[in-house]
């Protein structure tokens, strides 16, 4: 098994057209220790195109404030808020 952190998050947002906004939720998401990224065709939100905020911590509790602390600093409400506990994860 090559991960040693057990939970992993997801903040989901619906991505502004204003092009400042992508620079802005990457300096938000730098600052928690998030990592971003663009999806397009998500399994239960649909078709369009998200913008992602991801996150590892070994503890529940450290990565549930570190989610609610990302949030609180959004300037838009994110469309979904998700915690999932890793079981196995090997990258090849």
């Amino acid at each position: 098994m090559s991960s040693s952190l057990n939970f992993e998050c997801h903040v989901t947002l619906v991505p502004s057209e204003d092009p400042s906004w992508v620079k802005t939720i990457e300096g938000i998401a730098e600052e928690h220790k998030f990592k971003t990224s663009f999806i397009v065709g998500d399994p239960l939100l649909g078709k369009a195109k998200y913008f992602y905020l991801t996150a590892h911590d070994k503890t529940y509790n450290g990565l549930m404030g570190r989610m609610q602390a990302v949030v609180d600093s959004l300037p838009t409400k994110p469309v979904r808020l998700k915690i999932e506990q890793i079981l196995y994860d090997e990258r090849f």
